[in-house]
């Protein structure tokens, strides 16, 4: 019997409808997220409107097995029909069923004949976590998806791909004619979370763990800083419930091919010379290894440079390097007596030097005494990186000459907890991932939800960062999260868009209609002022209805309840702004009466808004300059008038 037989596991025969149509290929699945490295048209695309058969090949886990059913299950919903006979009478005959053929690379006659029978040859070995995807007519004029993986995890990337494709949000129940040859850029991809303030719920880690699965991110930090049993109290063990939670996560992550790495930050009160304090973190670390973690990470952010016991300081010295010496020595007993000991196992640090830019002592010791195989995390130029540019990365490199990987702090807002920061990733070299960077580890804002915007385009850059588009991809995010509320979840995200990294990003359209509304105001023609107080009074009035408007019909309600103190904000922004319109009209007008309402409706709104968090400056600065212009108009009518409505 052939292998292309044997290598026959599973048939799923799916009935479906007639009244589906073949649509034509179109260019939106350019829009796949993250942007695949190789995609093009292949002739014509067509509906399942009839049965489908999944035909899996060896050496693919019964893990992915479950994942593509999933994606049929979901997809086709209640007409689905399973069965593993091919001769029921009620799905029709075997020559108009679409096969779906998932294979991986290593079962090399299998794939042959499936990539034969496309009339495609696979001539180049598919990269780690790697996949080839076709779709369309094979050489006999049937219909057929082919799925070949470098591994498991390139085989799931295709089925994630597979289920964009099929997603309702594009074209239902349609396949485009296509060839995609896809692998990632960055070897490690994901999220740490290691920001300041509450830390995220059970709930909150597994909706974002799902989340990376999705975008293709494969590992997750365990870091958050407030967290006590990883940081303030690390010497305590978890209590049985915490420890579950974890055991949760980890399962979770491992069964979608995510790395969890497991952290600890002793900095703040270890003694390093100490054989206990080492065994304490080795204690806490086979419990995590116990319980399916096999990647560590020891992190010594954020502690400054003393060390707290005498009997480090005698072993180890008073100077500027004495904490490297320290950090590196106990690193290296952790590495060689627990990960050398437990096969596969890995280890990260983050160094107390993670930001500055070129040499200190700290970073040329720690350098040299650190074992090679130990990665090293760095955030880039500064804290929050501004950019990160190829020299920043070859430079670092030099001189830590170890694994680096980059601890992107954005889009976290723990150091301005005012702000939501909802723009793209930007000021991130396209050249990082072909140039030794091993990950890119982005952290996120205490609110889980809305740190899935910046993220998706994160997601995006890491996987290919040569066809990575901001505003593209940007659009991309606010679609998935936004769904039929897309357009007001835009307007609400470009108020909340600017940051450290975003502050070049191009004007909006508010900020386009204030600058013609003060032209024209100046202008001294009436004609083109009604016009442009009219063009900006209805973006206003789009403004301040965003927050009913996502309130009530988003599908998301704890995005919407994350963002809810913003999103009251912005409409009382938008209404304020719209009367500061009007209360200049009724200057240019002369209206006294009118102008006197307005200024008082403007304050006493102004005084009544939540003064904790902010959005994006423009409103406000709108209302300030015209609360600037009527206090000189004012003062003109009635000298000794000194009340300004802007905010203090």
């Amino acid at each position: 019997m052939k292998l292309c037989v044997t290598a026959l596991l599973l048939s799923l025969l799916v009935p479906l409808p007639k009244a589906v149509r073949a649509q034509s290929y179109d260019p939106t699945w350019m829009s796949i997220s993250p942007t695949p490295q190789v995609i093009y048209p292949r002739g014509r695309g067509f509906s399942l409107e009839t049965a489908v058969r999944l035909t899996v090949g060896r050496h693919v886990s019964s893990d992915n097995i479950y994942g593509f059913r999933k994606i049929l299950l979901d997809r086709l919903s209640w007409r689905l029909r399973v069965t593993n006979s091919i001769a029921d009478n009620n799905v029709p005959k075997l020559r108009d069923r679409i096969t779906i053929a998932v294979a991986n690379a290593s079962d090399h006659s299998f794939v042959n004949d499936e990539l034969g029978r496309m009339g495609i040859s696979l001539t180049t070995a598919l990269k780690p976590e790697g996949y080839l995807l076709i779709t369309g007519y094979d050489t006999k004029g049937a219909k057929r998806i082919v799925v070949v993986g470098a591994d498991q995890a390139g085989i799931y990337y295709a089925g994630r791909t597979l289920s964009h494709i099929l997603s309702d949000h594009h074209h239902p129940l349609y396949v485009p004619g296509l060839v995609m040859w896809d692998w990632p850029n960055i070897r490690y991809r994901g999220i740490v979370e290691g920001f300041y303030g509450s830390p995220w719920s059970q709930h909150d880690r597994m909706r974002l763990l799902a989340f990376c699965a999705n975008h293709k991110m494969n590992m997750w930090v365990y870091a958050p800083k407030d967290d006590v049993y990883h940081r303030a109290s690390w010497r305590a063990p978890y209590p049985p419930q915490k420890l579950k939670e974890l055991q949760q996560l980890i399962q979770f992550a491992g069964e979608h091919h995510i790395q969890f790495v497991y952290a600890i930050s002793p900095g703040l009160s270890i003694c390093y010379s100490s054989d206990r304090d080492l065994l304490r973190i080795m204690r806490k670390g086979q419990v995590m290894w116990d319980s399916g973690t096999r990647s560590f990470g020891i992190f010594f952010d954020d502690i400054g440079h003393r060390l707290h016991y005498p009997e480090d300081r005698v072993r180890f010295g008073h100077n500027a390097g004495s904490t490297a010496v320290a950090q590196a020595y106990l690193l290296n007993q952790f590495y060689n007596r627990f990960i050398r000991t437990h096969a596969g196992a890995r280890l990260m640090t983050v160094p107390t030097d993670y930001y500055q830019l070129g040499h200190t002592e700290y970073r040329d010791r720690f350098a040299k005494l650190l074992d090679p195989h130990v990665a090293v995390c760095w955030t880039g130029h500064g804290v929050v990186a501004r950019s990160v540019s190829l020299e920043d990365l070859q430079r670092t490199t030099r001189i830590f000459r170890h694994p680096l990987i980059l601890w992107d702090n954005y889009p976290v807002n723990d150091y301005q907890p005012s702000r939501l920061l909802l723009g793209p990733l930007e000021g991130r070299d396209a050249r990082l991932g072909a140039s030794g960077m091993q990950g890119l580890l982005a952290n996120p804002m205490g609110e889980s939800e809305a740190s899935k915007i910046p993220l998706s385009t994160i997601a995006d850059f890491a996987w290919n960062p040569t066809a990575y588009g901001a505003q593209r991809s940007w659009d991309n995010a606010l679609r998935e999260v936004g769904g039929t509320t897309y357009h007001s979840l835009r307007i609400f995200a470009e108020s909340n868009r600017s940051s450290l990294i975003n502050r070049l990003s191009p004007p909006s359209t508010l900020t386009h209609g204030v600058g013609e509304f003060w032209s024209a105001f100046y202008s001294g023609d009436n004609g083109r002022l009604k016009q442009a107080a009219g063009a900006l009074m209805k973006e206003l009035q789009d403004m301040q209805q965003v927050r009913a408007y996502l309130l009530y019909h988003m599908d998301d309600p704890q995005f919407v309840k994350e963002a809810r103190p913003w999103l009251d904000v912005m409409s009382t922004e938008a209404e304020v702004s719209q009367k500061a319109v009007r209360m200049l009209l009724a200057q240019r007008k002369k209206d006294h009466a009118s102008v006197w309402r307005e200024r008082h409706e403007v304050e006493t709104l102004k005084r009544h808004m939540n003064q904790k968090v902010a959005i994006s400056s423009e409103l406000e600065g709108f209302i300030r300059r015209a609360c600037a212009v009527s206090d000189r108009w004012i003062f003109e009518e009635w000298p000794g008038f000194t009340r300004s409505c802007g905010r203090d």
